[in-house]
């Protein structure tokens, strides 16, 4: 009889243990070498769109509960922002839906799901081992082989 009811404590114990690893995979916890202020640098980006560097002057990524909040804007006003798990799930974001997931510590893949912008779906961002740097590539296709745009940003300190 002990050994039953030990049973029930324990299975539910284990299942609970096999979820942590996948919800920590996601969200603000796993994405801490995104946070903070991140701002520009055009001699190093190589972007085929000048348009798309006027309102991008800088970027910050915080934590906002089991999400990062994204935000993005020129000199002191923001213009935009958006809060998103990286679970690979298709989130509802201002002007359409976006889905990320974390590849790995340093890098996470994204699409933005917006018909009204075909040549910007598909993106890479990536912070550098030394976490001072951080690119984000735009491709033209979903395996990501073919760049289009490349803004690197610099962390604030």
């Amino acid at each position: 009889m002990a050994i039953g009811k030990l049973s029930l404590l324990i299975i539910p114990g284990l299942a609970v243990l096999g979820l942590v690893p996948v919800l920590m995979r996601s969200g603000a916890h796993h994405q801490e070498k995104f946070l903070g202020r991140w701002h520009l640098d055009m001699g190093a980006s190589q972007v085929q769109h000048e348009a798309d560097t006027r309102n991008i002057e800088w970027r910050t990524y915080a934590a906002d509960g089991g999400s990062v909040r994204v935000a993005w804007g020129r000199g002191p006003e923001q213009l935009g922002a958006y809060s998103t798990r990286c679970d690979d799930s298709a989130e509802t974001i201002a002007g359409g839906k976006i889905r990320c997931k974390q590849t790995d510590a340093s890098t996470v893949d994204g699409e933005q799901l917006n018909d009204r912008d075909q040549v910007h779906r598909y993106y890479r961002r990536a912070v550098a081992p030394d976490g001072r740097q951080m690119t984000i590539t735009w491709f033209s296709d979903a395996a990501r082989t073919s760049a289009l745009d490349r803004f690197v940003y610099n962390k604030a300190q």
